[in-house]
């Protein structure tokens, strides 16, 4: 009796480790993917922004003007590319992966969005000064 009271025990602390493992996976899913949903709305404002942009350099003569105006434009580029290359990259982990690997991976990617977010909130706020308006 007392060998499978210890035998049910152990199963049941295994269980427990590794929902809590499971646990914290799902936690740091969700905070990538919390970063994520907060800019991609942003997205259009960086298309809005492009051709804002681009309708003030065909009314410009002044080439230092237009090589920051081409600049902005590159920025956003950057910064819109930057989203849809984390965007197409990013799997979330398959359930039955070694859990320090599944973990090493997502704190990366959250890194890698939050890299992502603040090079659009950069390129958002150049094309606003290079606009001098709200775009």
């Amino acid at each position: 009796m007392y060998k499978s009271l210890f035998f049910i025990s152990i199963v049941f602390l295994i269980s427990c480790r590794g929902n809590m493992k499971n646990k914290k996976l799902d936690k740091l899913f969700q905070e990538t993917m919390v970063i994520h949903d907060d800019i991609m709305p942003e997205m259009s404002t960086i298309h809005r922004s492009k051709k804002k942009i681009r309708k003030i350099l065909e009314s410009t003569t002044d080439s230092l003007t237009k090589v920051q105006l081409m600049d902005g434009i590159k920025f956003l580029e950057l910064a819109d590319d930057a989203m849809m290359n984390w965007m197409e990259n990013f799997e979330k982990p398959k359930d039955d992966a070694p859990f320090e690997e599944s973990k090493k991976y997502l704190l990366y990617e959250k890194e890698k969005i939050k890299q992502v977010k603040n090079m659009m909130v950069d390129a958002i706020k150049t094309a606003k000064d290079l606009t001098n308006e709200n775009i």
